[in-house]
């Protein structure tokens, strides 16, 4: 479109980041491995194996559970101790042995 030509590159040698980069990008747009292939294509960048797609994707989701549940964690705990200190703990307590 504006004619220009050079090298495209992502700053760094290691495919890993790149991948990653790549994955999460489509993830965030709620896209594909398609989608993907496809823009890479439109650009003659080299596009990785749909192998190595889901590889990276299951990665970053797994990465992403994981932080999800250790937030939803340490929110309980903080919950709790808000609870605690506010002595609504005990209140419930009761409430549960009368029952």
């Amino acid at each position: 479109i504006c004619e220009l030509q050079g090298p495209f590159s992502s700053g760094n040698n290691e495919n890993n980041v790149d991948n990653t980069a790549g994955v999460c990008g489509t993830i965030a747009i709620v896209s594909s491995y398609s989608q993907l292939s496809e823009f890479c294509a439109a650009l003659d960048i080299p596009v990785m194996l749909e192998k190595t797609y889901l590889f990276y994707q299951n990665e970053v989701m797994n990465n992403a559970k994981d932080l999800a549940t250790k937030k939803m964690i340490n929110a309980s705990k903080e919950e709790y101790q808000l609870a605690v200190e506010a002595g609504h703990v005990k209140v419930v307590l009761q409430k549960l042995r009368q029952q």
